[in-house]
């Protein structure tokens, strides 16, 4: 048998419960930045978080991301 684990965590995955896969592509026109990421095996804890974020984004929610570096640029 072969272990899976979470691309996110590393926690193991037991397939017969937890079936994960997340992608976010820009488009091909879209040249000015590109935030191509996949995650093939994710654990369901991982899903589960992602998922309360996105939709408390679409909520209007503003959340703080530490990952994501300041430019010091803006648009105006």
């Amino acid at each position: 048998m072969v272990k899976v684990y979470c691309d996110i965590c590393g926690k193991e995955i037991i397939r017969a419960k937890e079936v994960w896969k997340l992608s976010l592509l820009s488009k091909p026109e879209n040249v000015r930045v590109s935030y191509d990421e996949k995650v093939e095996d994710m654990c369901e804890s991982c899903a589960t978080e992602i998922h309360c974020h996105l939709s408390a984004m679409k909520n209007g929610l503003k959340l703080k991301f530490d990952c994501i570096p300041e430019t010091g640029g803006g648009n105006g």
